[in-house]
């Protein structure tokens, strides 16, 4: 703003002496409590926590405790450090292993067992409005819930990417024996609570500087999405851990995207990634996590994208290998042994996708992410005339190759030259997505 001045360095508005500045022992900010006077605060501390939430004292009840407790989850910390929590035995277990997941205010404070609080109780519909609070603030956009049956347990991959066998059991936390691909190709086994019923599904969207596709730059996107997936489970797990409950995360054990849309984060779009109103197809993963916290099921949705896909095709037209079909319909047919069955759809080969698509590959630097930077919806927040279309797709398919060609007429086809976001006026430019909301 015009009326924020700049000033001289080393000279802020509150005066400093720089020759009476020295360095500070951070050492005396604690010392001057002694242990035993430590230990009393905590136990009157502890007084207040248990009284608080035995009354349910706005603001001090559990799950705000919970809330509290899964905010001492970060990268880099002394609780848990990233190379960690990339493992699969960190990211599919409940995240007991420290000995800190039941605590109420810190590492050093009492868990809610030790301070003799019983486990949150609400209803299913209660339950699911607090974990879609706790998940908006972390930074995911989108949150939905699937009741598990023996349909929807055929979504997990078998054997999954760490060549399990995934089952299910009377067990009271997961019982994880990671395979071996090779060499050797050994299979292990993933067994599933059977008390865990409920599945919570949420949205890690994508970063739009996705649009540099071929690029480090748009690899980053990739990276950063996949990243912040796995600390915002880690933090769902603490929460829930917290409360009384078990959360057990996806560790890439099955098809996020199929989870997406059967809980109504997203539809299925033409290149068999999740798309949905909000952000089209720049979405990293639907990522998800298992528990036994009673959840209300939500239902899937209709947008009008997977109707809007079967004449748009855009993403097919611009996918640099080829890999996207062009057909009219959808088939029930598959192409290889990477499609899946049972679903109806726009068939991936994903043979000439995968040179492109992930590193290492030989046709480019980063990643390729052309078509989700394409897809129609994924710019739909960049012009007010898109509030328009949005309700007219998921109406009517009448004008969906009218809003395709003016998609075209705005040339979003071409990316913008990667030198530009580097000089962005940062101050003035869309925060990512990722922040935690408020």
């Amino acid at each position: 703003p015009w009326w924020v001045k700049e000033r001289e360095f080393e000279d802020p508005t509150v005066e400093i002496d720089w020759s009476l500045k020295t360095h500070f022992d951070y050492n005396l900010v604690h010392s001057w409590v002694s242990k035993e006077t430590a230990q009393e605060w905590q136990e009157k501390q502890a007084e207040l926590i248990r009284e608080a939430v035995a009354n349910k004292t706005p603001g001090n009840t559990l799950k705000d405790m919970a809330l509290a407790n899964m905010g001492l989850h970060y990268a880099g910390s002394d609780l848990f450090n990233y190379s960690q929590l990339s493992r699969p035995e960190y990211s599919t277990v409940i995240l007991d292993t420290f000995d800190v997941s039941g605590q109420i205010d810190n590492k050093y404070g009492l868990t809610r067992t030790q301070l003799g609080i019983p486990k949150w109780q609400g209803t299913p519909e209660e339950n699911s409005a607090m974990v879609a609070a706790v998940l908006h603030f972390l930074g995911s956009t989108r949150v939905g819930y699937v009741s598990i049956n023996e349909n929807n347990k055929k979504v997990w991959f078998s054997p999954d990417k760490a060549n399990r066998i995934i089952s299910w059991g009377d067990v009271e936390e997961p019982v994880n024996t990671p395979g071996i691909l090779w060499p050797g190709n050994k299979l292990g086994s993933l067994v599933l609570p059977n008390k865990c019923n409920s599945l919570i599904s949420f949205v890690i969207p994508q970063s739009g500087i996705s649009k540099y596709h071929h690029t480090a730059l748009s690899r980053a996107a990739t990276f950063l999405g996949y990243a912040e997936s796995t600390i915002i489970s880690a933090r769902l797990q603490i929460f829930l851990k917290t409360l009384g409950y078990d959360g057990v995360g996806s560790d890439a054990s099955a098809n996020n995207v199929g989870f997406g849309v059967l809980a109504g984060n997203g539809e299925l779009g033409r290149l068999n990634y999740l798309v949905n109103p909000w952000h089209g197809a720049l979405i990293r993963k639907a990522d998800f996590m298992l528990t036994d916290l009673p959840l209300a099921p939500t239902r899937p949705i209709d947008s009008g994208i997977t109707r809007f896909c079967a004449t748009c095709k855009k993403c097919a037209e611009m996918c640099p290998g080829s890999a996207l079909s062009l057909a009219d319909e959808p088939s029930w047919d598959t192409l290889s042994a990477q499609n899946g069955l049972g679903v109806k759809n726009y068939t991936n080969d994903w043979h000439k996708c995968r040179p492109w698509a992930w590193p290492p590959s030989p046709n480019t630097v980063g990643s390729c992410g052309v078509c989700q930077a394409v897809c129609v919806f994924s710019k739909l927040e960049e012009s007010s005339v898109h509030d328009i279309i949005k309700p007219v797709v998921s109406q009517t398919p009448l004008f969906n190759r009218f809003f395709k060609r003016m998609d075209d007429m705005f040339n979003y086809n071409n990316p913008e030259n990667p030198e530009e976001w580097w000089g962005r006026d940062y101050k003035n430019y869309p925060y990512s997505r990722a922040v935690p909301g408020n």
